[in-house]
């Protein structure tokens, strides 16, 4: 394996998951860094072409790998693609934004949030995108490159001031991560949001902040401490791997073409619904299959958020 070829491998997911050519980048940092930000500049000035190609994916190793390396000259271009319109943010990345995508800012800001910030505050960003932005803080603190209460702070001015007082997913998004920080100090703040009707119930129920009041900060910050939610990349093939459009359809068992990840646990995987249809649960090749349970909608903003 060469540089050319691994990257003639990141082109395209029609010829299943490229473990081999992902193990060979992991290995070879210093020969594939400056390819992949280049992957990254490519897509954001090809965005809107590149969105209709459901088969590029270079970006998406170069994000991954990035991350894993935590690679800080990733960040802003990181945070430029996702400051993209909306519908070009769907087609180039799915349902990247609402699985991964706060793990992979944490990982490339090396606790520098400033940019991350950024793109909470803005308006014009995608609210999912802005979701992920506020769960890349909790990560950050999670994993000690921020202080929880330098993070509870900012999300003080964000109930205060920063926000207007509107209804948004923004909100409820917001009452989540600062409930996982343990909510003591903000839960007037979250009070008043929901009096106000700025939260959904749905999305995180105030009985529920309430009741992680009580169970306590110690027991609180253990449960953050376990959460593999909120954690940095450190194994790009596994994350990478567990996407839809590289499992092998059940038709190909046999096909010892298939790729199954070298020297990688296969991951934990749980059982869909019986009333899931055998048609439903094929895998779908590209970056914006619908969500397994037949709803038609993105997988991001059905099952993903419940």
């Amino acid at each position: 394996m060469n540089l050319p070829e691994a990257l003639a491998e990141f082109e395209s997911s029609g010829n299943g998951f490229p473990g081999e050519a992902v193990e060979w980048a992991l290995a070879e940092r210093g020969q594939v860094t400056v390819a992949l930000l280049e992957i990254l500049r490519r897509t954001i000035d090809n965005a809107e072409e590149l969105a209709e190609d459901e088969t590029y994916m270079a970006h998406f190793y170069a994000m991954y790998i990035l991350a894993q390396f935590r690679e800080k000259r990733a960040y802003p271009l990181i945070v430029e693609l996702f400051r993209l319109p909306s519908e070009t943010i769907d087609g180039l990345t799915g349902d990247l934004v609402a699985t991964d995508l706060h793990q992979v800012l944490a990982s490339v800001s090396r606790g520098d949030d400033s940019l991350i910030k950024s793109l909470i505050e803005d308006s014009n960003v995608d609210v999912w995108v802005r979701d992920a932005s506020l769960r890349a803080l909790v990560t950050l603190a999670a994993c000690g490159d921020k202080q929880r209460e330098e993070v509870l702070d900012y999300f003080r001015s964000l109930f205060r001031t920063v926000l207007p007082r509107e209804p948004s997913f923004l909100w409820s998004s917001l009452c989540s991560c600062a409930t996982d920080l343990y909510p003591e100090d903000l839960l007037q703040d979250i009070e008043q949001c929901y009096d106000e009707g700025l939260a959904d119930e749905i999305y995180i129920a105030l009985d529920e902040v309430r009741h992680v009041v009580h169970l306590g900060k110690e027991a609180t910050l253990e449960d953050l401490s376990q959460n593999s939610e909120y954690r940095l990349m450190t194994d790009a093939i596994e994350a990478l791997a567990q996407w839809p459009f590289f499992q092998v359809d059940s038709s190909e068992e046999d096909d010892e073409s298939a790729f199954v990840p070298s020297l990688r646990p296969e991951p934990e995987w749980t059982p869909p619904p019986d009333e899931w249809s055998t048609s439903e649960k094929k895998v779908k090749i590209g970056r914006n299959a619908p969500c397994p349970c037949g709803s038609g909608k993105k997988y991001k903003k059905c099952c993903g958020r419940l």
